[in-house]
């Protein structure tokens, strides 16, 4: 994970779709924080990254599905004491 200005990170690991592996990089900024009702912190994120589906071995309807597919994530982590 790096730091990519401010509040935002960047992830990047590996993706696998249908058994074809991949590295991805995810565009990641922060939504929320705060403690949960047991006292555990959270903290809630959004993330975006769009990749080739060709790429994974993913074919579709020529001309009906686009290449390019966007990947959107929501993530809490959870520091529990």
């Amino acid at each position: 994970m790096e730091q990519a200005g401010g509040t935002r990170f960047q992830v990047t690991g590996d993706l696998t779709v249908r058994g074809v592996r991949g590295q991805v990089t995810v565009d990641f900024e922060p939504t929320g924080a705060g403690h949960d009702p047991q006292g555990a912190f959270l903290a809630a994120f959004t993330g975006r990254t769009v990749i080739d589906r060709g790429a994974w071995g993913v074919g579709g309807a020529r001309g009906m599905v686009g290449r390019k597919v966007a990947l959107d994530f929501d993530v809490t982590a959870i520091r529990r004491s």
